[in-house]
């Protein structure tokens, strides 16, 4: 396929030119403004936030595109870094529906897309990672919940951690959303649960979280 991310290469005949029209489709691209708790640690958010408030407060960046379905995830998202000066390779993008908002994996087949009698304009919404995002797709969901308040008052949070993070970096994490003291750190006790809400064992700080 022809290169979208290089606008003097994109047609290098008339094959690939009429193959581009027939293939074409219209995309709107947004920026994603809405950063879940257990991934904030990863986004860019100099480059999605342009003021101190918080992301929630910024009109999203948007661009209009006519791009052809059979191109790649690669290929989309270097067309996107291009024009919004980020590095493709640290792009998350979602397809956007309504209120409805799917995350696209890097392997993501944009021949979903190919038009139907109905087809209407595309939105695709994207966010600026500070890892690849291929690492991003490798994190573990873990869900810790914080009781320094008492068992009936617990509060969750939710991480995306890489398979070797420990309890010990865990609680680095943990500590800007619920700020314990050093001291108090000394004295956390933390375990797993089982399906029935009991206490399975008791971790160590250099427990490993996979």
């Amino acid at each position: 396929p022809y290169d979208i991310s290089n606008p003097e290469e994109k047609f290098k005949n008339l094959f690939q030119y009429y193959d581009f029209l027939s293939t074409r489709r219209h995309f709107k691209i947004i920026q994603n403004l809405s950063v879940d708790e257990n991934e904030e640690d990863f986004i860019d958010l100099e480059e999605n936030d342009d003021n101190e408030d918080g992301v929630e407060n910024v009109e999203p960046v948007e661009l209009d595109l006519w791009l052809s379905y059979r191109s790649s995830f690669k290929e989309i998202a270097n067309e996107i870094g291009d024009l919004i000066g980020h590095d493709s390779n640290k792009l998350r993008l979602f397809y956007v529906e309504g209120n409805q908002k799917s995350i696209l994996r890097s392997n993501f087949d944009f021949s979903y897309f190919a038009p139907t009698p109905q087809s209407n304009e595309l939105v695709l919404a994207y966010e600026a990672l500070n890892i690849p995002l291929k690492e991003l797709e490798e994190l573990k969901e873990c869900t810790m919940y914080w009781v320094g308040n008492g068992i009936c008052r617990d509060e969750r949070h939710d991480f995306s951690i890489p398979r070797s993070t420990t309890i010990d970096s865990l609680l680095d994490r943990l500590q800007p959303k619920v700020q314990f003291t050093s001291n108090e750190r000394k004295d956390l006790l933390i375990w797993t649960i089982d399906s029935n809400l009991q206490i399975r064992q008791v971790c160590p700080l250099d427990y490993p979280i996979e």
